[in-house]
């Protein structure tokens, strides 16, 4: 498209091949178009001095690989000897007639190639023709690596997309009107897309339906003050730089911004351009380089032997652009694993979609993965995207896959081998390139034995596992975790922050957790709820649990078989479960650590109705 726009060559063929995803270039998108128009016009130029009837042709190619893109320029012209060749960028060295050209165009070239952290290089035979090959680094601010800077130099530096690749999101959340359109303006010469909103009831629906690179946060915000809200914004984005920015500087601010989560401090009392250029700065240089256990941005909390080797997993892995499969526990925090794993790998900057397998009947999931077009049921009045083709260039999660039906595993294996998916009612196949990464609760080997989940498509998903420990085994963790769900839950509901007492700490890690982290936000958030004087209570709760764990136990008769035990504890536990909960489905998801489509599956496989425990 560039090229037929900017540049028309009528009796030339031009063709251009580029996969469906190309990396991004931190480049000036000006200068970056005149490099091009020089290479072309290098082609065109050297057509002139062909003769005879021949087909004409410039191909260009864009390749990429984990640290720069490649666009390579190739003609049919004449060619040039080595000696001219070796001279092509030299200044003022030109092989047109005198007065046809300065012999500058590509010297020029080579020096903003050069400018950008690339290289330019050409080869060419004589009678045969001329290819040149510009290589520039992949930008990967916000994938936490180093990218070139544009140092102030050039206001005009942004984000050149070899295709139509999102760019970092930015929100900014100020009840300045001025300020934040003077920011949106600056921030998209960087190559933000920019969104702002101007007061706290305004925030919810950005938080939990857009994802961001980065946050700008102003502290005093009409009748608000935006530290309280620093926890829930942390916990609606895990992955995004939160910065904090204020007319008021204080050193007690910036460390109380700090301990709140923020990512640093900022004085708007500056010139525009100066305060832009040190939030670029904050981002793309500083604290960006690091080692295999700073990954806390990714929003993994924890300290103890367990996470750690887990981060260290997500890093030795973020440069392969392989299949991931996570096992763990349900409650364990797959999800946020698998947005770990999206963030810290090269693909950061695409999409990032989940889907429930599980949850969703198989005439739907076909069509939620898949896409499907206009007429292909009663109610497809137009064509819609598949989540495979939505997360072209990005991660699809797969969250229990073990519950994925076995004729849709078919399907799912072939989109992985070929690398590409049939939309329903579709006669043509859509090239994909997405990268899986799929989770279950599920031991999918006994499942596989069993006759229920395929064993190539386990192969295919299992390149790389993943286990997540559960929390009785990493128990040290409780400490930070409840210390950020408390502040999480209070800012939420508005009331004054409440802490975690060493006290409360040794009776949480005395109790078992089989709902893992699940279930241990929702007794923390139970006890603020039921606070006392500020004062929580955490025995009476987990007591409760404890005698209803022992309850659903002890009366189980001794049987041999291990999988007639299995089933027999199943039904047992489900029915005492929904007695407990007088059949409320909701509930019982919350206190077992399961979806409520895993209680529903359950009680479908023993022929039992929640209505029935009512």
């Amino acid at each position: 498209i560039f090229v037929e726009q900017q540049y028309k060559l009528n009796d030339i063929h031009i063709s251009v091949n580029a996969p469906p995803h190309v990396a991004k270039i931190w480049a000036n998108k000006t200068q970056l178009e005149s490099v091009m128009l020089n290479l072309l016009g290098n082609s065109k130029d050297a057509f002139s001095s062909l003769e005879g009837d021949i087909k004409k042709k410039i191909d260009i190619s864009v390749e990429s690989d984990f640290d720069n893109v490649k666009v390579i320029f190739e003609d049919n012209a004449a060619g040039m000897d080595a000696e001219t060749a070796s001279k092509v960028f030299d200044p003022f060295f030109t092989t047109k007639e005198v007065g046809s050209g300065t012999g500058l165009g590509m010297s020029v070239t080579h020096g903003i190639v050069k400018e950008h952290g690339g290289q330019i290089k050409v080869e060419s035979e004589e009678g045969v023709g001329t290819s040149f090959t510009m290589t520039l680094p992949i930008y990967k601010g916000n994938c936490k690596t180093e990218s070139p800077k544009s140092n102030g130099k050039n206001p005009d530096m942004a984000m050149s997309v070899l295709n139509n690749v999102d760019r970092s999101r930015l929100l900014i959340i100020d009840d300045d009107s001025d300020f934040t359109s003077i920011m949106s303006n600056f921030l998209s010469f960087e190559g933000f897309q920019c969104v702002s909103v101007h007061n706290v009831a305004d925030l919810g629906d950005q938080l939990d339906n857009e994802n961001f690179d980065c946050i700008l946060l102003d502290i005093f915000l009409q009748n608000d003050y935006g530290l309280e809200f620093l926890p829930l914004i942390r916990e609606k984005q895990p992955f995004a730089k939160i910065i904090v920015v204020t007319s008021k500087s204080t050193v007690p601010l910036a460390v109380s911004s700090m301990e709140a989560g923020a990512y640093t401090f900022l004085e708007k009392n500056t010139e525009p351009g100066t305060l832009v250029s040190a939030i670029r700065d904050r981002l793309f240089d500083e604290g960006l380089e690091q080692s295999e256990g700073d990954l806390d941005h990714l929003g993994i909390i924890g300290n103890s032997p367990l996470i750690k080797e887990l981060v260290a997993q997500i890093h030795q892995i973020r440069n392969f652009d392989t299949n991931i499969l996570i096992l763990g526990e349900s409650g364990t925090g797959k999800e946020l694993v698998a947005k770990a794993i999206h963030s810290a790998s090269r693909r950061c900057t695409g999409r990032f979609e989940a889907i429930n397998c599980g949850a969703i009947p198989e005439s739907l999931l076909e069509s939620e993965l898949f896409g499907f077009r206009k007429g292909a049921f009663t109610d497809a009045k137009s064509d819609k995207q598949g989540l495979f083709e939505v997360c072209t260039g990005g991660s699809l999660f797969l969250d229990e896959i073990g519950e994925m039906p076995t004729a849709m595993q078919v399907k799912i294996l072939r989109a992985l081998q070929e690398h590409e998916i049939r939309p329903l009612g579709s006669e043509k196949s859509i090239e994909t390139d997405t990268r899986i990464i799929a989770a279950t609760h599920r031991q999918l080997d006994i499942e596989i034995e069993r006759g229920r989940f395929r064993e190539d498509l386990y192969y295919r998903l299992s390149v790389m596992p993943i286990h997540i420990p559960p929390l009785r085994q990493r128990l040290e963790d409780i400490a930070p975790l409840g210390k950020f769900f408390t502040s999480v839950i209070c800012a939420r509901y508005g009331i004054p922050k409440m802490e975690l007492k060493p006290t409360d700490v040794d009776i949480l890690q005395g109790y078992s957790w089989p709902g893992n982290i699940r279930e241990l936000q929702n007794i923390i958030e139970r006890a603020i709820i039921t606070a006392k004087g500020g004062r929580l209570n955490f025995e009476s709760w987990l007591a409760t649990r404890k005698s209803k764990k022992k309850d659903a136990t002890e009366a189980l008769p001794f049987i041999f078989n291990f999988d007639e035990a299995k089933e027999e504890f199943e039904k047992k536990y489900i029915s005492e479960l929904l007695k407990s909960t007088k059949g409320n489905v909701s509930e019982a998801a919350k206190l077992s650590g399961k979806f409520r489509s895993d209680i529903y599956r359950i009680l479908e496989r023993y022929r039992l109705k929640a209505n029935d425990f009512k």
